[in-house]
């Protein structure tokens, strides 16, 4: 493959579109890996992605950012690997802020 050839292949928005889910999935080998080291918790990739809301926030979030790309021509392998990694990081972000606000709503008020 040439140089030429490499360039036309990672300029195609489907390959790109394919690289940033790998970059999301990058993010929850992460994730899984993180988890085992700082609490021992050992999760299989298909448990993590069991976790319904964040698998969908992650996959609408690479959607959105692709389109958003795409559109306004900013579409390249580096914004493809970078915004497919955040997607599932931010993801994981809301999931968590929201189970510590649920967590920390039910310890205020354990009737409500």
């Amino acid at each position: 493959m040439t140089a030429a050839e490499l360039t036309a292949y990672l300029s195609n928005p489907l390959v790109l579109f394919v690289v940033m889910i790998l970059a999301s999935l990058g993010s929850a080998f992460k994730q899984l890996y993180e988890a085992k080291r700082a609490a021992g918790v050992e999760l299989t990739m298909g448990e993590y992605l069991a976790h319904w809301p964040e698998t969908l926030i992650a996959l609408g979030g690479n959607v959105a950012l692709f389109l958003t790309l795409a559109t306004t021509g900013q579409l390249n392998l580096a914004s493809a690997l970078g915004l497919g990694y955040a997607a599932n990081s931010i993801a994981g972000g809301i999931m968590s802020a929201s189970s510590s606000a649920t967590t920390r709503s039910a310890t205020i008020n354990p009737k409500a």
